[in-house]
């Protein structure tokens, strides 16, 4: 990888450690073909997401609250006023 601030270098390098870099290449190489499919098909131009594309840990709150709903737990939220 050239270029070290991308999405593709971020995710080939998050997949180097657990895979190896046989299996990360043909990885990236398939994330690269569906992006080149995505841009051709919407005739849209290629837009660079950056390295920390991958969803906030406020997304992942979202998440479990909903889940912990969806099993029948009541929520009540609060927010430590020590952090804020």
């Amino acid at each position: 990888m050239k270029k070290k601030d991308s999405r593709l270098s971020s995710f080939y390098y998050r997949l180097v450690k657990r895979r190896g870099p046989y299996k990360a290449n043909m990885a990236l190489a398939h994330l690269l073909l569906r992006i080149i499919y995505q841009v051709l098909k919407e005739r849209t131009p290629y837009k660079e997401l950056g390295w920390d594309y991958l969803p906030t840990k406020e997304r992942k709150k979202e998440y479990f609250i909903k889940k912990l709903k969806n099993m029948g737990y009541e929520i009540d939220i609060q927010e430590d006023k020590s952090t804020a």
